[in-house]
């Protein structure tokens, strides 16, 4: 029997699955993927690492199955610069979560025709895209700019600049959903729009070959000197939406994971939403194309990941899911957790959560409060933050469309060690009631002395 390996390069972690020839999964491998946070707003990975965790997740599963074939998807919007002669990266990766951008998206925001840009890419003018982080990299490191406009730099976002790296550099290609997320591609013509990049600054001579999303693409290896067909291109939402079976309009997918996206088919024509929603390209290959309505919230399973790594809140990932609803009960209850607003996301998140007009955030003067950094780009899309943030979402003055809401989670620790110590005696006592396995409990000693530390 023959398999396929299907590659997920996500956000946190690399995971290779081999499916069999009637489509069930047989075994799967994951490769964790660091991310580190040089600023407020700023979110960046190591590009090799990608590369490593790509190697490590395929590596188990290469010499215990005949593959005949490989797909891959990405995370989207997350890009690498590299240097075409010698295949080193010149920038780090740069997350989609990442907001450097913003101030590019600011200045030529008052020059661009957004209802053409709209209908063009089926995108908003925001950070959360590839382009105008390219275009702040431009800004920032002249060298870079010149650099790639002498043609001797390649872009590519993740699963680009790995087929590049497993392929020897022979293969500079990504395929039309990929694309469509950069704000530089044009979805009713499938190819880079002449005016985007103009407008942001990015010579057509870096971007890579815009392949169909399906059909032998050419080979590669991964480093144990037997080749294989590389035959499948997505993003990662969009490769899920393929992979729920959502082939006809208005059938529709919500993913778990670093963030929660919802994406819904809406047919072999591109529309518009009324809401605010983006429009992506969904597939495109023989002749088949797929676009979707695309809504998300950035973080939930990042913002796990954040209260077990920084606040010490969930002993580990393992953590049972019904005892993470009484840990976060317990912990919202000692008054010792508080939110506070600060930030934005892109408008087209918050509009379809039901937010309301007309309403006031109350989160403004408490942002300034914040002691501990919360996990960048932590977004929510409903109309209120955490239980008992009074977070509300508003809408912009000076826009018909939503303003955003970025909750930070932020230990009040005005609070004394010694009341700590006796609000999280109650919070115990909370957990005792609901009967969580002391292995699933967080670590309230860790929280006490950052408490200490910083008050």
């Amino acid at each position: 029997m023959k398999f396929l390996l299907g590659i997920d390069q996500g956000t946190t972690q690399t995971t290779a699955v081999i499916v069999n020839e009637i489509g069930e999964m047989v075994e799967k491998n994951s490769a964790q993927l660091p991310a580190r946070f040089p600023q407020a707003g700023w979110v960046e990975q190591e590009p090799e690492d990608i590369v490593r965790t790509v190697k490590e997740a395929c590596a188990p599963l290469l010499s215990k199955y005949e593959i005949s074939a490989v797909g891959f998807d990405n995370q989207g919007e997350t890009f690498v610069v590299w240097d075409t002669e010698t295949g080193k990266a010149v920038t780090p990766a740069i997350v989609w979560q990442d907001t450097r951008g913003q101030s590019v998206c600011d200045s030529l925001a008052p020059n661009v025709d957004l209802a053409w840009l709209r209908q063009t890419t089926g995108l908003l003018l925001d950070s959360y895209f590839s382009a105008p982080k390219l275009k702040w990299v431009f800004e920032n490191n002249p060298e870079i700019r010149k650099r790639a406009h002498e043609g001797k730099l390649k872009f590519g976002t993740t699963e680009t600049w790995v087929i590049w790296k497993l392929s020897g550099g022979k293969l500079h290609i990504t395929d039309p959903s990929t694309a469509s997320r950069t704000l530089l591609f044009d979805m009713n013509k499938f190819q880079w729009d002449e005016k985007l990049l103009q407008l942001f600054d990015v010579p057509k001579s870096m971007l890579p070959e815009v392949k169909p999303s399906a059909g032998y693409i050419g080979d590669v290896d991964f480093g144990n000197g037997n080749p294989l067909p590389l035959h499948a291109l997505l993003v990662d939402q969009q490769a899920a939406l393929f992979g729920q079976a959502c082939f006809k309009a208005g059938e529709m997918k919500c993913s778990f994971g670093t963030g929660s996206f919802l994406l819904m088919n809406i047919g072999d024509k591109p529309k518009l939403s009324n809401n605010g929603l983006l429009t992506t390209v969904g597939w495109n290959f023989n002749g088949h194309t797929a676009y979707a309505f695309d809504g998300g919230i950035f973080v939930t399973g990042s913002a796990v990941q954040w209260l077990r790594d920084n606040l010490k809140f969930i002993p580990t990932m393992a953590t049972h899911f019904s005892n993470c609803s009484a840990v976060a009960e317990a912990i919202m209850s000692t008054g010792l957790v508080t939110a506070a607003c600060a930030g934005r996301i892109s408008r087209s998140r918050a509009c379809d959560a039901g937010v309301s007009s007309g309403s006031e955030s109350p989160c403004a003067s408490h942002a300034s409060a914040t002691r501990m950094p919360g996990p960048p780009a932590l977004v929510t899309t409903p109309t209120r933050g955490p239980a008992g943030t009074g977070c509300v979402a508003s809408r912009a003055a000076t826009s018909n469309n939503c303003s955003s809401v970025s909750v930070r989670i932020t230990p009040a620790c005005s609070n004394s060690a010694s009341t700590a110590t006796s609000r999280l005696a109650s919070a115990a006592e909370w957990l005792d009631a609901a009967r969580v396995p002391a292995a699933d409990r967080p670590d309230f000693t860790a929280t006490i002395g950052f408490c200490r530390a910083t008050s």
